[in-house]
């Protein structure tokens, strides 16, 4: 699980326009192979969180991302560019995300857990993902991070995310620089998605702060 939507931000007056009025239609869960081979996700599913199974014959070549969402619709009128291909589908019961933070679980289809963990919308987690417009992204995801260490998820670099596809953030500037004097370079505020020039931004982290090197 690559990326996490559970708050997105209020609709538009255009999105309210075409008959999304409710910021919970633009949720998604975003999947990565991070695997050498292709990926066949029939019957993959998730077994807490929201409800969705994968579809017969659906494949994920290696690196590749696809999404489950809310509402298709929401999803294409607020993400057009994103292919038809890669959205495997819509969550099933009416189930979505918990703004407040909730158990996920992805199951193969042998019953093998692929993925299980708490997200949440609070300090140490991103709180910038709670509403305010970015999502959830995992930093790293081809390295297998643990999905249920905070620090290693960050707000997306736009508002909104990058559904079904990276979320590289470039840093520019001097990475040893500490504008806001609160102990962390330039370079590990921008690993951890938080700000240089606000000290009060990294309140609730307690980190060692060694290398970074960041990817989405």
């Amino acid at each position: 699980i690559s990326e996490i939507h559970y708050h997105p931000a209020a609709p538009s007056a255009e999105e309210i326009a075409a008959g999304f009025a409710d910021q919970n239609l633009f949720e998604f869960l975003e999947v990565q192979n991070i695997g050498e081979s292709n990926a066949d996700l029939t019957g993959v599913e998730f077994i807490s969180g929201v409800a969705f199974t994968f579809p017969p014959g659906f494949t994920l070549a290696p690196g590749a991302r696809a999404v489950a969402v809310k509402d298709p619709g929401a999803f294409s009128f607020r993400y057009p560019d994103v292919p038809a291909t890669q959205i495997a589908g819509d969550f099933l019961h009416g189930s979505g995300l918990r703004n407040s933070g909730e158990r996920l679980t992805l199951q193969s289809a042998n019953g093998t857990i692929v993925a299980n963990f708490v997200y949440g919308d609070s300090e140490p987690w991103p709180p910038a993902a709670d509403g305010a417009g970015p999502s959830l992204v995992l930093m790293r995801p081809a390295t297998n991070p643990d999905s249920g260490e905070p620090l290693n998820w960050r707000p997306s670099a736009v508002s909104g995310g990058n559904p079904a596809e990276g979320d590289a953030l470039l840093f520019v500037g001097d990475p040893n620089r500490d504008d806001d004097g609160d102990g962390l370079t330039a370079y590990a505020e921008h690993a951890l998605g938080t700000s240089d020039t606000d000290s009060s931004s990294r309140e609730g982290l307690r980190v060692e702060v060694q290398q970074f090197e960041v990817e989405g």
